[in-house]
């Protein structure tokens, strides 16, 4: 009820303003009009003396240009009815759609403000509102699978995310996401299914495993995200790829000694990120387990690599 009064006094607000703006407009075009008119009458009254004039003086003044002046005149009074028609129609359209526009930015304003306030189910209902008219929205849908997601509707999340991918079947970001929420629902293996499905096609795109990774790591399932990763790096067949990813979810994990193998390989790959890779090691040697592990890693480096720093 609250929202239905809320979005009303909206309405009202804007139609007040287009009413202001269609008035300002159809005084201007009354304006213009009036002083085509007079124009024109000037342009009649002229031609009219030159005709009383004796012939032998009219024959001279009514010249070729004098003719076009006379029937560019009498043509304007016909665009003149057009054009006040095509203007009108072409306000008209305008502020309806201006009107509709502002109307959904409203509504969207209204319904994120629901949401902030953690009220899902009035966001919902105006959400779906929105979606059902512009069904090709992005913010839509993701607002409308968000409320969802919220709400534990996962089932009706999949299914219009599935509805979504008809129309969109290379998505595999979307893809991914839908593998999350069989997940969320507690259907793993039908979430494993799904991502195993994007990352047979991936075709040594990185893009492909991050996208399933990132998936499984905001699920929590860092041994599955890490697996991902490993298992692009083996088929895009490059050893540094994801070293910073791994390095990251390793120590999600609590495996300090991986973690530190990774950010020494992204050094090893490119020295510049030096001050980078000390800020990582700085976090970790920091832990109570993390000293003898970094320690000992960086020992074996030094060993394989036979240089002292």
């Amino acid at each position: 009820m609250n929202v239905n009064m809320e979005t009303n006094k909206s309405m009202r607000f804007f139609a007040i303003q287009i009413v202001k703006f269609l008035y300002l407009y159809s005084m201007k075009i009354i304006l213009y009009i009036r002083h085509l008119k007079n124009l024109q009458s000037l342009s009649f009254r002229g031609a009219k003396r030159r005709a009383c004039l004796p012939a032998r003086q009219g024959i001279s003044l009514i010249n070729s240009k004098s003719k076009t002046r006379f029937f560019t005149s009498f043509r304007m009074t016909k665009n003149n009815q057009f054009f006040r028609c095509f203007y009108i129609t072409f306000l008209i359209v305008l502020t309806t759609g201006l009107y509709s526009q502002d109307q959904s930015q409203n509504i969207l304003r209204l319904a994120q403000a629901f949401e902030q306030q953690q009220e899902y189910e009035r966001a919902l209902q105006l959400y779906n509102d929105l979606f059902v008219k512009d069904t090709t929205n992005y913010v839509y849908f993701d607002a409308l699978r968000r409320m969802f997601i919220q709400l534990k509707r996962y089932d009706d999340a999949i299914a219009l995310s599935v509805r979504r991918l008809q129309s969109t079947p290379f998505d595999f970001t979307l893809q991914s996401n839908i593998g999350s929420l069989f997940s969320m629902a507690g259907k793993e293996q039908k979430a494993d299914s799904v991502w195993n499905l994007i990352l047979q096609s991936a075709n040594k795109n990185q893009m492909f495993f991050r996208a399933v990774a990132n998936e499984q790591a905001n699920q929590r399932l860092f041994d599955k995200a890490i697996a991902t990763y490993l298992r692009g790096r083996k088929e895009i067949g490059d050893q540094f790829v994801f070293a910073n990813e791994l390095g990251y979810l390793y120590s999600f994990t609590m495996d300090f000694s991986n973690t530190t193998r990774e950010y020494l390989r992204m050094l090893r790959q490119n020295e510049q990120q030096f001050d980078f890779v000390q800020s990582r090691l700085a976090s970790i040697i920091s832990r109570p387990d993390g000293l003898p592990s970094c320690t000992a890693v960086v020992e074996e480096e030094l060993r394989i690599q036979q240089t002292i720093p």
